[in-house]
């Protein structure tokens, strides 16, 4: 299937429709991932009253405060599709917003981006669209175990930037990407993410399942090579490896 336009091209043009969100990701990498997010597969089956049984899948391991997943709803009500989008946190982050409190704050975020939607898309909304955002509510490596939706097109690690934890979770989580899909791994210009990841290349196979895909500047990231994606000028500190086998 041809893949559906939207009215965007870069940040200026995305940001009035996705804001407030929250989170750290800067404009740089907000419009990558866009760009990802408009090439991913889809169904163009309605939602219903949970999270779509058909569509791409997009996870992401820390929300925070649920940024990329808003981006990633807004990227697909932009299209009129239908995708799965899945946020595991155990919302014990640092900063101002912990526990309980940046829960509630991610989910007042998703009412007012859905709210901004409506009105900017009144023939591509529905009262569902915002079902299409799951939060799942547990420790990454549990979550990782226990999974129960699927493989997913992209994968997107932003977790305990701890060199151990995230070493786990890039291991954990590396199961759970589809044939073909890629695993994204946010802050390598961290040392302790870094030296994660350089870890796991070590592991026995990785090598040969996965290969990683240069920096924005260099590639195409997108789900489809003839997607614009490629046209994507912004630089980002995320590392993307696709599966191969």
């Amino acid at each position: 299937m041809p893949i559906p336009s939207t009215p965007w091209k870069t940040w200026e043009d995305i940001n009035p429709d996705v804001s407030p969100v929250g989170g750290w990701s800067s404009h740089q990498d907000r419009e990558w991932f866009f760009h990802l997010f408009e090439s991913m597969p889809y169904s163009l089956t309605p939602t219903g009253s949970d999270l779509p049984a058909e569509g791409g899948t997009f996870i992401e391991v820390g929300v925070y405060l649920g940024g990329n997943l808003f981006l990633a709803l807004a990227t697909a009500v932009a299209q009129g599709v239908t995708r799965r989008i899945i946020g595991v946190d155990n919302w014990f982050g640092d900063g101002a917003w912990t526990g309980e409190a940046m829960r509630l704050k991610a989910l007042s975020f998703l009412g007012e981006v859905d709210a901004r939607l409506k009105a900017r898309f009144p023939d591509k909304w529905t009262p569902q669209s915002r079902n299409m955002v799951k939060f799942v509510t547990s420790d990454s490596l549990a979550a990782a175990q226990d999974w129960k939706y699927g493989s997913a097109e992209l994968v997107h690690v932003d977790g305990d930037h701890a060199y151990a934890a995230q070493l786990a979770d890039i291991r954990a989580w590396s199961h759970h990407v589809k044939l073909g899909g890629i695993l994204a791994i946010d802050d390598c210009s961290f040392s302790q993410v870094q030296q994660a990841v350089e870890v796991w290349l070590l592991d026995g196979g990785v090598r040969e399942k996965w290969q990683e895909i240069p920096g924005a500047r260099e590639a195409d990231v997108s789900m489809y090579p003839s997607h614009r994606a490629s046209e994507c000028s912004c630089t980002t500190d995320s590392r993307f490896f696709r599966k191969l086998t």
